[in-house]
């Protein structure tokens, strides 16, 4: 193989950064087919997405995903990893954290493991075609990976919802009745905020691109990609991660409030609960948030019954409006 002297330097000067970084950068998403928005330096990003149905009859359009970022702020190290959750398995952490509210005791505690940042970030992906991506025209007609966050879910379901009489029950993902999605993003801070996004109007994909995108589609491999088990560790290498990183079990004692921050379990809820973010999409909480009483966020799970999932497809086929509670 013959080298590039000139391409050899700059390989080795390319990787300061990821040291600098302590490497966070690896830990993301790099897949080339997933697409994300080109924020102006106003800090607004716009384009426009088809979102694209599966390829499976009665398939639900997207993938689920839920993943920790949880960072030990007493010595700098960081939880990042799949939750078994979305593999229809055990996880420790998930475990860890439903434990955590099963033990609080009261709203302040309640309040402290809400704002501690011990929770997953769940976000939904699925196949898009390009409509329109100003900042990066060659992207536009691509069949891309979208990950999209709840606020796009809810409006995705607000769609499929009859509200007022007139409403029409409209499937976004639809080949013939579908509809684009603007995406009018915008920054508060440091966090996106996605209220301003929106669907057209229902159009058709014309026939004669229908079959081609069809094929993009499952090139993309969604399923493969998020759900592959390889991508997972194991129960017990999960529940050593935790070990390594916070020096918790699977099960804290009732009482114990300090999250892991020491190996020594907490007799009170008095230990101190950083209320830092980070870099990895944790959204600000409002103070309504703060000071609500809420349920765990997995309380809408599969597992007790009932999930966005069932939900959707209940939604789009169930036309006893009064009988259905979303």
């Amino acid at each position: 193989m013959a080298f590039n002297i000139e391409a050899l330097k700059k390989t080795s000067r390319g990787i300061v950064d990821n040291i600098a970084n302590g490497d966070k950068k690896s830990y993301r998403n790099e897949n080339p087919n997933l697409w994300k928005p080109t924020y102006d330096s106003n800090g607004n990003a716009f384009a426009v997405l088809r979102l694209l149905p599966s390829l499976v009859q009665d398939e639900l359009p997207w993938i689920k995903t839920e993943k920790y970022f949880i960072k030990n702020s007493a010595n700098g190290k960081w939880y990042i990893e799949n939750s078994r959750r979305m593999i229809g398995e055990a996880d420790p952490m998930g475990e860890y954290i439903a434990n955590l509210w099963s033990n609080a005791r009261n709203k302040e505690e309640e309040a402290k493991i809400r704002n501690s940042g011990f929770r997953a970030q769940v976000r939904y992906a699925c196949a898009a075609l390009v409509v329109s991506d100003p900042h990066n025209k060659e992207n536009e007609g691509r069949v891309v990976i979208y990950e999209f966050p709840k606020q796009i879910f809810d409006k995705i379901v607000e769609k499929a919802k009859v509200v007022f009489e007139g409403d029409t029950k409209v499937n976004v993902f639809d080949w013939t009745g579908g509809c684009n999605l603007r995406l009018k993003i915008y920054r508060k801070g440091n966090f996106p905020q996605f209220d301003r996004c929106e669907f057209d109007a229902p159009s058709a994909i014309p026939d004669d691109q229908i079959v081609e995108i069809a094929e993009k589609i499952q090139a993309l491999d969604l399923k493969n990609t998020y759900l592959n088990p390889a991508n997972f560790k194991s129960y017990n290498e999960l529940r050593a991660r935790m070990r390594d990183v916070f020096g918790i079990s699977v099960a804290p004692q009732s009482g114990e409030m300090n999250f892991g921050v020491d190996a020594k379990p907490a007799p009170k809820a008095t230990q101190p609960v950083s209320n830092a973010t980070n870099q990895f999409g944790t959204r600000e909480m409002t103070e309504e948030e703060k000071t609500a009483t809420t349920v765990p966020p997995w309380a809408n799970d599969s597992s007790s019954g009932s999930s966005d999932d069932e939900d959707f497809n209940r939604l789009l086929n169930n036309d006893d409006e009064e009988n259905f509670k979303f």
